[in-house]
């Protein structure tokens, strides 16, 4: 078998099981920082350090997040967005729903805004 016939075979293999195996979807999503400061973004909030992303003033950060999928009764959960300027300080907090994912089809605006409830 030729090289090409062996790269059509494996395409057509993971192409089979493409199809009888699901695949996780992604939600593409974007944040804008609308600040005139540079800001470090924690798109999942600041319990998850890692998930980091320096965002210069004027920037724009694109993602994708696994689509979660959720119940429709569970249309309320709360996803916390985050942000803090150079010192630290929070600039930026709030807790989405999917609701207002949708509702801001998936691109989220970082101003200095802080609305979430001190845990």
């Amino acid at each position: 078998m030729t090289a090409v016939g062996r790269a059509l075979s494996l395409a057509a293999v993971i192409a089979t099981a493409s199809c009888i195996f699901p695949v996780d979807k992604g939600r593409p999503i974007e944040f804008i920082n609308q600040t005139s400061q540079d800001l470090v973004l924690y798109d999942h909030g600041r319990q998850y350090p890692t998930a980091r992303h320096e965002l210069a003033a004027g920037e724009r950060y694109r993602n994708v997040w696994l689509d979660p999928s959720i119940d429709p009764a569970d249309e309320m959960k709360k996803f916390r967005v985050e942000a803090t300027n150079a010192a630290g300080a929070l600039v930026y907090c709030h807790d989405y729903t999917m609701k207002e994912f949708t509702q801001a089809k998936w691109v989220l605006v970082i101003s200095e805004r802080n609305d979430c409830s001190s845990e």
